[in-house]
């Protein structure tokens, strides 16, 4: 599918566009990168997130439906950002556009939201709380102390704005550029977030034990980028990878398995993890798994990494929604329209290159078996394992 793709820089904000002409709908989305903030802030977010696409000062819920077509727009946050996203008809993009700036701009964080908000948050399964390794506390926010959390995190020069699909080049940025220039934000004011650390899981929820081998974080700039991606394939992506044949296969240990890069405020954390049966001996099954998977690194062949480059053309070039980039909190990036305009913004926010696959693609069609080899040896040389019991 083809997409044209432009960046603005209009004043102290971003406007992105991801254009498809073969697209029938619009996806408008703010993404806005988090400033440092404690525990008990991000529970508070949370809920402010929530809140949000419940009720503006121009749009009540009913009237944000008209222009969306009956879709609600939603919010959200991961550890790097909040990100607000409003599906709209092609007919819509002005329309779509004006709800957003409403949302960024004029949430009405009533206290009934923010309370119906703090009833909705999700439960905890046993592979969202492993992917989430840290427990944010739990916290009541008042109406006032949300909105000025609001405000605070909501500025102008923290959002990108990115629109996907069907409309004219240049449309979405002019009308975005129109509206921003009515904003005024004023000075941010410092020494007010809260700066408590987030806890660490002990427990999962439910029966099942996770492993999981976290290796060193990744910066966004980082030039080995695509290499390192690639060994993520090899590693445990597919029945045909590592984690897969040693740890369910030979060990038969595991549910579930999967090599995933979570997301950072600095960049991404590459992590293999792994669902199993609680066991006492749990502590020497995870060397024993370090010790399997460093043995299978080694007999790779030149068939392991025609496999790895074969499973990266699918998800890259072919839109296969085999991923694992989990940057959207508990599912990897899909193959829907909101899901590539999400990732050609969240591209250009993390590393300030536009999102090319092909090219992404191409640098990992260099990288040879040795290269492979030592990508994924370090991994688990580097790893800090941790298990989060279930039971």
């Amino acid at each position: 599918m083809t997409a044209l793709i432009a960046l603005a820089l209009i004043g102290p904000w971003k406007a992105f566009e991801f254009v498809e002409p073969q697209a029938n709908g619009i996806s408008i989305q703010a993404l806005v990168s988090l400033p440092k903030l404690g525990a008990k802030d991000m529970a508070k977010l949370e809920i402010i997130a929530g809140a949000i696409p419940k009720q503006t000062l121009e749009y009540p819920r009913r009237e944000m439906l008209m222009v969306t077509g009956g879709e609600p727009a939603k919010c959200e946050i991961t550890p790097d950002l909040l990100r607000m996203v409003v599906n709209v008809p092609p007919d819509k993009l002005k329309a779509g556009i004006g709800v957003m700036e409403s949302l960024v701009r004029d949430a009405t964080l009533t206290q009934e939201n923010l309370d119906a908000a703090a009833q909705e948050l999700p439960v905890p399964d046993y592979w969202s709380a492993a992917l989430n390794p840290f427990s944010l506390p739990a916290v009541k926010v008042k109406a006032d102390e949300a909105q000025a959390l609001y405000h605070r995190v909501l500025r102008p020069e923290r959002i990108l704005l990115i629109v996907g699909g069907k409309f004219a080049s240049g449309d979405a940025q002019q009308e975005w550029a129109r509206r921003m220039e009515r904003w005024t934000a004023g000075k941010e004011q410092t020494g007010y977030f809260d700066i408590s650390a987030p806890a660490d899981r002990d427990r999962n929820p439910g029966p099942v034990t996770t492993i999981d081998l976290a290796v060193a974080p990744l910066a966004a700039g980082d030039s080995g980028l695509p290499s390192k991606i690639l060994a993520l394939y090899a590693l445990g992506t597919g029945k045909g990878s590592s984690l897969f044949r040693v740890v369910r296969e030979r060990l038969g240990w595991s549910y579930r398995q999967e090599a995933v890069l979570s997301p950072t405020r600095d960049g991404w954390l590459p992590r293999l993890l792994i669902a199993c049966i609680p066991t006492a001996d749990m502590a020497e099954r995870v060397k024993t798994i370090k010790a399997n998977l460093l043995d299978d690194i080694s007999s790779w062949t030149p068939a392991t990494r025609d496999r790895a480059i074969g499973m990266a053309k699918a998800v890259l070039i072919n839109q296969v929604p085999f991923n694992p980039l989990y940057v959207l909190g508990n599912s990897p990036v899909g193959n829907s329209l909101e899901d590539r305009t999400f990732l050609a913004g969240y591209w250009q926010l993390k590393t300030g290159n536009p999102w090319d696959p092909v090219a992404i693609f191409e640098s990992m069609k260099q990288v040879s078996l040795d290269d492979l080899k030592e990508q994924a040896t370090s991994m688990l040389t580097t790893e800090i394992p941790r298990v989060l019991p279930g039971g």
